[in-house]
């Protein structure tokens, strides 16, 4: 894979290069590095141009979007998790962590080729985000996120899975100067990858947890990119309507 600090094409050419990318014969994970890598210097409208985005918000307001490249990623608004008919998600070694309801964002990117042995049935890339109350009692001054993050770390190399960082997690923070916390891990069984973004987000509360999963390494530049432009707002009018106000 081409490095990208190699990539020298001219900014005022990317929305042209975008529209172009689709037809072009390469990787779905170099695609969406080239899309991401001409984010620097513009405002969010122009930065993310040619992107599509998918939002999602908490009754009160609290909400994210995701910037993605389609194709090869495509949002699969009927999966399970996206529709509602699953209501928890993995964290800290079990499968029952309610979320909050409509806050669910599914993502996925189809193998390349056809293959009949179902072991390898799962999409190359899969992409969950959601948004969640904290359940961990907390310091006036502790990150929910952080805490989370550290525990569902712990958790799954005891359950034998292979960390990535070291056994420790990494912060980092997005394109609107919002903190996350991360992990890298690696399944033995399904010999599958994950990358996991614990957001913080304006409430103390609530965090975003992004699960990231395929079968090649993710701590890729491409996947950097991904998760620096996930933005997380508030939307006023879903929190006026909450409070009983009229949605303009």
């Amino acid at each position: 894979m081409e490095t990208l600090d190699r990539l020298a094409l001219s900014a005022a050419l990317f929305a042209d290069f975008v529209g172009n990318l689709a037809h072009l014969n390469l990787s779905p994970r170099l695609c969406l590095a080239l899309a991401l890598s001409f984010s620097c210097g513009e405002d969010a409208e122009q930065r993310y141009a040619g992107l599509n985005v998918a939002t999602a918000s908490a009754p009160d307001g609290l909400s994210y979007r995701i910037r993605f490249l389609n194709p090869p990623w495509k949002n699969s608004q009927r999966d399970a998790l996206a529709a509602g008919a699953d209501t928890d998600v993995e964290l800290r070694g079990k499968n029952d962590q309610v979320f909050i309801a409509g806050t669910a964002i599914v993502l996925e990117i189809d193998r390349e080729a056809v293959v009949v042995d179902t072991r390898f049935s799962q999409p190359k890339y899969r992409l969950e985000a959601t948004l969640l109350d904290c359940d961990l009692p907390l310091a006036d001054d502790e990150s929910c996120a952080k805490s989370i993050a550290v525990a569902d770390n712990l958790a799954r190399t005891a359950q034998g899975e292979t960390s990535l960082y070291e056994g420790s997690i990494k912060s980092g923070t997005n394109d609107f100067d919002q903190k996350y916390f991360e992990l890298l891990t690696r399944s033995i069984e399904s010999r599958r990858n994950k990358r996991i973004a614990f957001f913080e987000t304006p409430d103390p509360q609530r965090y975003l947890r992004v699960y990231i999963e395929g079968n090649p390494r993710l701590d890729e530049p491409e996947v950097d990119h991904m998760l620096n432009a996930i933005e997380i707002f508030e939307d006023s009018s879903r929190a006026a309507t909450a409070d009983g106000g009229d949605k303009p």
